[in-house]
């Protein structure tokens, strides 16, 4: 419950009719899930260092760990920044305004499906209120 209001609207944010809402929540999910994989990392690094410091590790290793730790997080940010960069072109120039959408990353680790309901169904079924009357069929005769 306290992540659905984590991420609700702002009350007073100007709203933009021609964007998307769920499109930006699930590229906000995408960000958010993106950096608890970061802060996942640092804390693996961290355990990494205060193990290897109990074990008296020397003191390079820890130089280079630190220096492959550092190395990775950069390559990663790189590499997500261009993703994501892909990500916000794509949809800039496609009008999702009608259809549905599914996002898979990693092989489908990440799966985001996006549903809209934007046109209304061409036959809808009477409401409950509403009484279905039984009529005769009329016979059309032919003209001549």
């Amino acid at each position: 419950m306290w992540l659905k209001n984590l991420f609700a609207d702002r009350k007073g944010s100007p709203r933009d009719p021609e964007r998307d809402p769920l499109v930006n929540r699930g590229v906000f999910y995408l960000y958010l899930i993106l950096g608890i994989q970061i802060f996942i990392v640092f804390g693996i690094l961290a355990g990494i260092m205060v193990i290897g410091q109990v074990l008296a590790t020397p003191m390079w290793m820890f130089i280079a760990a630190f220096a492959a730790g550092v190395w990775g997080l950069v390559f990663i940010y790189r590499k997500t920044k261009q993703k994501l960069e892909k990500i916000r072109d794509a949809i800039s120039r496609v009008d999702l305004s009608d259809k549905n959408l599914e996002l898979s990353f990693m092989g489908g680790v990440l799966t985001m499906r996006i549903e809209q309901n934007g046109r209304t169904p061409l036959l809808e079924a009477p409401s409950s209120s509403s009484a279905i009357i039984d009529a005769e069929p009329l016979e059309s005769t032919a003209p001549r």
